[in-house]
């Protein structure tokens, strides 16, 4: 979602919130344990 350019219609809070998390903490909590980064970042990473 975050590459489909979702994000420039939604915040990642918002994208978070429809993937399932109840809380920005929590999704990133998941996020930085799995890609070893904060979405902010791995987004500036990986925009086309």
């Amino acid at each position: 979602m975050l590459l489909d350019g979702c994000q420039n219609k939604y915040s990642i809070e918002q994208i978070a919130r429809m993937c399932g998390f109840r809380s920005r903490s929590s999704f990133y909590l998941a996020f930085n344990k799995i890609e070893g980064v904060t979405p902010t970042e791995w987004l500036k990473k990986n925009k086309k």
